[in-house]
């Protein structure tokens, strides 16, 4: 596959199993030049790819039912990836009610701090934050070390009002790189 160069915007719809095949490395390795990348898993995503680089990046979404460890992964490599990636979105799907929180946080933080949050991430937005341990873990290391970062939404929309006051404490005292 050739590198689709004059592409600005990638949708992905993702159902696939935990390891990668080969088209989908040879799809994602055609889409490195895109500026904008939007994946929408309804499955496990592969948990390790080869190591891409997203040198055009600025803006990755990452929509599911809910992040599995293998979504995580993916998130964190893509962050680790992605340069000059200025605007991060993950969005759960707010139906999702009926899976335990599992023992251990599924994020996973990466050896060092990832270009793009020196020097470029300016926007974080976690849609359906439902502030399991891997959302606070993923929160903990996103504002302790985004130095950069102007804006950070987080919408509860399916959490009863007293939960949102405990969330948004629990958030409010974490340490933060930038002067947000």
């Amino acid at each position: 596959m050739e590198d689709f160069l004059p592409l600005v915007s990638v949708t992905l719809l993702c159902s696939l199993g935990a390891e990668p095949d080969r088209s989908w490395v040879e799809l994602l390795t055609a889409l490195s030049a895109a500026k904008s990348l939007t994946v929408h898993s309804h499955s496990n995503t592969p948990s390790k790819l080869p190591m891409l680089k997203f040198l055009n990046l600025k803006h990755f979404e990452f929509r599911a039912s809910h992040c599995s460890l293998s979504d995580w992964l993916l998130i964190n490599q893509i962050i680790e990836s992605s340069y000059e990636l200025e605007h991060l979105c993950i969005e759960e799907d707010t139906k999702i009610h009926y899976l335990p929180e599992p023992k251990e946080s599924f994020w996973i933080e990466p050896q060092s701090v990832p270009t793009c949050m020196l020097n470029n991430l300016r926007t974080i937005k976690f849609v359906n934050f439902k502030g399991l341990k891997s959302d606070i873990k993923f929160m903990t290391y996103m504002l302790g070390n985004a130095q950069v970062l102007k804006t950070l939404a987080i919408i509860c929309d399916s959490a009863p009002l007293e939960e949102e006051f405990r969330l948004t404490a629990e958030l409010l005292k974490l340490p933060r790189a930038s002067r947000m």
